[in-house]
């Protein structure tokens, strides 16, 4: 019998989405060199500069897991299916992409420092080619991680588990209150550094699009994540998981700098406490076993008699 097989040489959806995301990472591997001279042209403080440059990071993340959601999501059925075009379309969209999001922001920064040398941007542009490796990493990680869900959740199909039959536990809603306590805690700071910065200091003020920008992301992913955990999502499960344990070491990191740099007072110990004492909590109801399982965030085991 003679196999069928599929000589396609582009994937149109891995392909398009390849330029879109590398497009945005060479504009953004070949303006974050210049990033800081930016600033400083425009009047920012060493402080400044660092506050807006933790944020230009943080964004940076939240686009990072928008490419492995959209991923995740989008590619996953191509994977096996088309494994030989989509690794292709991959591979070209990112060179693509890439290629122009790097032209664009040379452009982008020779009209905006008007004493920028071009020859500066040699030494970025030869370590772009890192980017193309860094892009398949994590866009193939999202497409084959989706297959490894749907595997997963097919073995606990065959070892007879059900989510449906499943109660939300009573630590999925503690859990989940604190997520929207904390997102609307920030999205209220955000409303409150948006109206009254002025009033709070000049550096405050000189940031407060940063600073507002900051809160308002970080309210929505806390809604996001709390939606997700309130209605089992696996995801959610693991997002909240890692915040968590990230948080946990953090805020110890942070009572210890505060401690042994004789900044130990109450308003300065405060934030980590309470930032420690909640990280722990939602660590205390993700981990127990009822709740593993009603995200099905366990080993499956078949019997191997059947």
């Amino acid at each position: 019998m003679k196999a069928k097989v599929d000589l396609s040489l582009i994937e149109p959806r891995t392909f398009i989405l390849a330029i879109i995301f590398s497009l945005m990472w060479g504009f953004k591997s070949q303006l974050r060199p210049f990033f800081v001279m930016i600033l400083h042209d425009y009047g920012y403080s060493a402080a400044e500069i660092g506050l807006a440059s933790f944020f230009f990071d943080g964004v940076w993340c939240i686009f990072i897991v928008l490419l492995f959601a959209v991923f995740f999501y989008a590619c996953s059925q191509n994977f096996v299916a088309k494994v030989g075009s989509t690794i292709i379309s991959a591979v070209v969209g990112n060179v693509i992409g890439l290629w122009a999001g790097d032209s664009a922001a040379r452009i982008c920064l020779m009209h905006t420092i008007s004493s920028l040398d071009p020859s500066q941007f040699v030494l970025v542009s030869n370590s772009l080619s890192w980017g193309v490796g860094q892009l398949l990493f994590y866009e193939f990680a999202a497409i084959a991680s989706a297959f490894l869900v749907r595997e997963w959740n097919k073995k606990l199909e065959q070892a007879g588990f059900k989510a449906e039959d499943m109660k939300r536990p009573e630590a999925v809603l503690v859990a989940f209150i604190i997520y929207i306590i904390l997102s609307v805690t920030s999205l209220i700071l955000a409303l409150i550094f948006l109206a009254f910065s002025h009033l709070i200091s000049e550096l405050v003020a000189k940031l407060k699009v940063f600073i507002v920008s900051a809160l308002l992301i970080n309210g929505v992913a806390e809604l996001i994540v709390g939606n997700g955990i309130y209605n089992g999502k696996r995801w959610g499960w693991l997002f909240a998981f890692l915040s968590s344990t990230a948080g946990v070491f953090t805020s110890i990191s942070s009572l210890i700098a505060y401690i042994t740099g004789g900044f130990a007072e109450l308003l300065m110990l405060i934030v980590p406490l309470i930032t420690l004492l909640l990280d722990l909590i939602i660590l205390a109801c993700l981990l127990p076993a009822t709740t593993r399982k009603y995200f099905r965030f366990i080993n499956p085991e078949i019997d191997q008699n059947q």
